[in-house]
């Protein structure tokens, strides 16, 4: 009974962070010379792709009207939302949320399915998102500095 609760939550979660995935690449190609037409192919390529077939078609709906707008909000940027949106840590929090929804999911099918081993895995990504967003590396000297302020 919880692994159908669950199923729907967990699905769009997954959708709404590739959503931001694809926003945020959109919004590296803008700054880029000459790639508005890359940006828009891939825009409507991934819109296309973002909507999750197995959920019912209300849902369904729901979920692709708000994938396009985390892709436009990711893409914009606009500056009345939150700076710490557009953060490498609130990126990983996200996917630990997400993750931790999947693993509900595949935990509470049963031991038999593969879901199992998909929620154990999970669950292992979301302890792991959960440690990356708390750390921050600095290196002086190196040209690849990672930090919990970052953009995604």
């Amino acid at each position: 009974m919880i692994a159908t609760w669950i199923s729907i939550p967990a699905l769009l979660s997954v959708n709404l962070g590739f959503a931001g995935l694809l926003g945020s690449q959109i919004y590296r190609l803008r700054s880029q010379a000459n790639s508005r037409q890359v940006a828009v192919a891939l825009a409507i390529s991934g819109l296309v792709m973002l909507p999750p077939l197995s959920l019912p078609p209300i849902p369904q709906s729901i979920g692709w009207l708000a994938a396009t707008l985390v892709v436009v909000l990711f893409a914009l940027r606009p500056h009345i939302l939150p700076q710490q949106l557009w953060t490498l840590r609130f990126g990983f929090r996200y996917s630990c949320l997400a993750m931790i929804l999947v693993a509900v999911w595949g935990l509470s099918v049963g031991f038999e399915s593969p879901a199992f081993i998909l929620g154990s895995f999970a669950l292992l990504a979301a302890v792991l998102s959960w440690f990356r967003s708390r750390v921050t590396i600095n290196e002086p000297n190196s040209a690849a500095r990672i930090s919990q302020h970052q953009d995604l």
